[in-house]
């Protein structure tokens, strides 16, 4: 995965029918996308956790939060 990869990683998210999944599945899941997204960052020189602003567009994190709500 690279930092031009979101669109790719949130596409394949959705194709999951996340809310069939168990919550602690949920959780695990997203915990781990999120922890791949964070090293990816810091590798890359960035700060590690960069949520949008209100007028921002949503980051794949965010996005994928709200598939498994």
């Amino acid at each position: 995965m690279t930092l031009d990869d979101a669109d790719a990683l949130v596409r394949f998210m959705r194709t999951g029918d996340w809310q069939r999944a168990a919550a602690d599945t949920r959780f695990e899941v997203l915990s781990l996308v999120n922890e791949a997204i964070t090293r990816l960052r810091k590798r890359n020189g960035l700060v590690e956790i960069d949520d949008p602003l209100p007028d921002q567009p949503s980051t794949a994190f965010i996005i994928i939060r709200e598939l498994f709500r």
